[in-house]
């Protein structure tokens, strides 16, 4: 029997960004909405995200990244990478990803919207995960967008509570996971207020 496939809605930020959902695009817009926005966690670590994949009040870097796919039109990506709506921990969803067929890619080809695991202590085990939002070469860095991290100035990388733009050096890189997008329609016209509002879903 296959699947079930869950109906999600798109983020209302998606659906006035103008954005054509299904896109890396997409996917970049609304985690740098969550950035932007500055968005931190809740008494013991309560979240949107943790709450959107059924596992709230528990490390959130990989629910994060699930949310943001499935929120923006490409959940395709996550479907199934170890739940129903994507994949909570970053060794069963490095392992899912992969068996849906995405290829790994190296560091220095990795491309915005790409998906990043970590390895802070370089045993190979993956330790956090974000979205790939540019290559720094001369620098040997990669900037991404991230939740469950801090700001750098302090803190746990893997569970800092908090949603960040980050610079992260080559050598702290895991692996490098290279999604199949599929826009999923047309895009809507942009409203002035897409940028400023604060949706709760």
């Amino acid at each position: 029997m296959a699947k079930s496939k869950p109906v999600i809605k798109l983020h209302p930020f998606i659906e006035k960004s103008g954005v054509t959902p299904g896109t890396p695009e997409a996917v970049l817009a609304l985690a740098k909405f969550f950035v932007d926005k500055k968005y931190v966690e809740g008494p013991r670590k309560d979240t949107r995200f943790g709450k959107f994949m059924g596992l709230n009040f528990a490390p959130w870097c990989a629910s994060f990244v699930s949310y943001i796919f499935q929120k923006s039109g490409a959940g395709h990506v996550v479907r199934n990478a170890q739940t129903a709506k994507g994949f909570v921990g970053c060794t069963a969803g490095i392992n899912g990803l992969k068996k849906k067929g995405f290829e790994t890619v190296k560091v220095t080809e990795a491309l915005p919207g790409d998906i990043i695991f970590f390895d802070w202590e370089k045993d190979k085990d993956p330790d956090h995960v974000g979205i790939v939002l540019k290559t720094n070469p001369k620098k040997k860095t990669i900037t991404c967008y991230e939740g469950n991290t801090t700001n750098g100035m302090g803190g746990s990388q893997s569970n800092g509570g908090g949603c960040f733009k980050r610079d992260r050096r080559y050598d702290q890189v895991h692996v490098v996971i290279r999604p199949k997008y599929k826009a999923v329609s047309a895009p809507k016209p942009a409203t002035p207020s897409a940028e400023g509002t604060a949706p709760a879903a």
